[in-house]
């Protein structure tokens, strides 16, 4: 802010004239230096938390991804251990299928067999 702005505030807030000589503007330019210099030390620390928050981010994002990874590598190991269970179960299931079928036509071959002999 200019000095004669300054100065007029100052007048009518306090109904006191400051000369623009007066060594009062001296503070102030001192404080503006001083809060610029504030000013600048603020943005940096601004600058390197929001970096460091970033770096977190893409951290936890890749950890998070890597949790993902391996918990999609059980549940395929998973997925395949059933799947050969589920499969040999099958073929159990179909051996036995099987005998019985034979078995069903031995004893319908031995039916028909009696039949035709008599």
């Amino acid at each position: 802010m200019d000095r004669e702005t300054l100065i007029g505030i100052v007048e009518h807030k306090h109904h006191i004239r400051v000369d623009p000589n007066d060594p009062v503007f001296v503070l102030a330019t001192i404080s503006e230096v001083m809060l610029q210099e504030a000013r600048g030390e603020l943005q940096r620390i601004v600058a390197d938390a929001i970096s460091q928050a970033a770096t977190a981010n893409t951290q936890a994002t890749e950890r998070a991804a890597e949790q993902i990874r391996q918990a999609g590598e059980t549940a395929a190991a998973r997925i395949q251990q059933e799947a050969a269970i589920s499969a040999r179960r099958f073929r159990r299931a179909t051996l036995v299928a099987v005998v019985c079928s034979l078995t069903a036509l031995a004893a319908s071959v031995s039916t028909i067999v009696r039949l035709v002999a008599g």
